[in-house]
């Protein structure tokens, strides 16, 4: 369906694993790592909040942030912490799962990986949007992390004053 590279399809595939390489546990009080991918048009924006506060994002098609949420980027870090903190609420309308598709064009997937499995949630983008689903606090969280992202990626773009 859509056209992938495979720097993305590696990355993705490392994060989406990272409970089959953590230590075992019972606990799904604190997600490892959160992914929150929209389908759109001409590929898939992934969104990725780790447990530690460090987040990316980057594209089906190439090309990415990674790395927001290090220093010296607070805002970013608190917006991933939030975001990823916020996952355990809402994993019970999540399945586990052992597949991995991207979302459908219009579709947001959301990816929660704990340490007991990956579990994952499909609902159409305008649902989230509209407040239509239960998820629509990770969605809207997940967008003020985006904001965060989009910040620090105009500012290391502009040109340095002398």
């Amino acid at each position: 369906m859509y056209k992938t590279v495979d720097v993305y399809v590696g990355l993705r595939g490392k994060i989406l694993s990272l409970h089959s390489e953590s230590p075992k546990s019972n606990d799904n009080s604190k997600a490892l790592a959160f992914l929150m991918e929209m389908g759109l048009p001409d590929g898939v924006v992934t969104l990725v909040s780790f447990g530690d506060g460090g987040a990316s994002m980057y594209f089906s098609t190439g090309g990415g942030i990674l790395g927001a949420g290090e220093l010296p980027h607070p805002d970013a870090r608190a917006a991933s912490l939030n975001l990823v903190g916020a996952v355990p609420t809402f994993l019970s309308l999540m399945r586990e799962t052992n597949e991995t598709p991207l979302p459908q064009p219009e579709g947001t997937r959301f990816y929660a990986v704990m340490p007991t499995g990956l579990f994952s949630a499909e609902v159409k983008t305008d649902d989230l949007k509209n407040k239509k689903h239960q998820l629509w606090p990770l969605f809207y969280l997940g967008d003020k992390l985006i904001t965060q992202i989009r910040l620090i990626d105009e500012a290391m773009s502009k040109p340095k004053q002398p």
